[in-house]
């Protein structure tokens, strides 16, 4: 696992700490490297320059979660 994805996955681990139901991104169009790596971590593309990560969801068990050992599928 890379840094970047680990940072993502802490920051997700955050947010359910946090009691937060969804984290968004606003990553620009031309940052395609950053938007496929939130896109490998569960973000979902809401809009243009926008992902969302719903932990409500993932918590429910759709979809996958990421936590501090990684992603798991």
């Amino acid at each position: 696992m890379n840094i970047r994805k680990m940072t993502e996955s802490d920051m997700i681990e955050l947010a359910k700490e946090k009691g937060m139901d969804k984290v968004k991104a606003n990553i620009y169009s031309f940052n395609t490297q950053s938007q496929r790596m939130f896109q490998s971590v569960g973000f979902v593309k809401t809009e243009e320059e926008w992902f969302e990560y719903s932990i409500s969801e993932k918590l429910n068990g759709e979809g996958h979660s990421c936590g501090h050992g990684g992603c798991h599928h």
